[in-house]
């Protein structure tokens, strides 16, 4: 009997232990997740949608141009590479955006390159090459960047 009670004893400390080493990794990934930030949930099924105001019109009139296939791929893989999260300080956002189903992300238009969850204060910077692509799409359906 009394070589139960030391066994019993180690399993206690080894499920503990345990349990201890789970809570600190889920504390650890939750603090990288926090501070490193993360790419947007981008929808993967949809299509994406330019959505802007047109230039050409004096009243603000609303206008969706729908990408292609591999305008959506292209666009969907430049933001996903924007994990870098911080609160878009100096970023100028308007309602020019891109649209994936319900979620939408607001364009930086001030040569920032970065883009912001509509309703949502955090924004996601974007590498030169992702903002380039993403100011070409709006100059190719929409004459200009706005």
């Amino acid at each position: 009997m009394n070589q139960t009670a030391p066994t019993k004893r180690r399993t206690r400390t080894l499920i503990l232990w345990i349990l201890l080493s789970v809570i600190l990794l889920a504390l650890v990934c939750a603090a990288v997740w926090f501070f490193m930030g993360c790419p947007p949930g981008i929808p993967a099924r949809k299509t994406a949608v330019l959505c802007y105001d047109d230039p050409s019109t004096s009243a603000d009139t609303p206008v969706e141009v729908t990408l292609t296939e591999e305008e959506t791929r292209m666009v969907r893989k430049y933001m996903k590479q924007g994990n870098r999260r911080f609160d878009g300080a100096g970023c100028l956002f308007n309602e020019t955006s891109i649209a994936f189903g319900r979620k939408e992300y607001a364009i930086a238009l001030d040569g920032c390159p970065a883009i912001r969850e509509m309703g949502n204060e955090k924004a996601y910077e974007l590498s030169d090459e992702g903002m380039d692509y993403i100011v070409s799409l709006f100059e190719k359906y929409a004459g200009c960047f706005p």
